[in-house]
């Protein structure tokens, strides 16, 4: 499980994110993995419209933003920061 906890808006590097997810899914025999992504809204209808679209669901799950991440910190194997600035 690969976690992402940030704010959904292009500088914190989830459009990046996305394209990443979806260049692994593309190449087929890669092990399996998920993306639970925790977030503020602000571009959250945006990037699960461009999730949909590209048929990214089974790889990434949007969240709405928590103020306790210390319950889902423990789950996750990897934490993704693909942050731009």
């Amino acid at each position: 499980l690969v976690g992402y906890l940030g704010r959904f808006v292009p500088e914190k590097g989830f459009p990046l994110l996305l394209e990443a997810v979806e260049r692994l899914a593309g190449f087929g025999g890669t092990r399996p993995f998920h993306v639970a992504a925790f977030g503020s809204h602000d571009y959250f209808r945006e990037y699960r419209k461009r999730i949909d679209e590209r048929d990214l669901g089974r790889w990434v799950t949007l969240h709405r933003f928590v103020k306790d991440v210390r319950p889902v910190l423990p789950q996750f194997g990897l934490v993704v920061v693909p942050s731009l600035w």
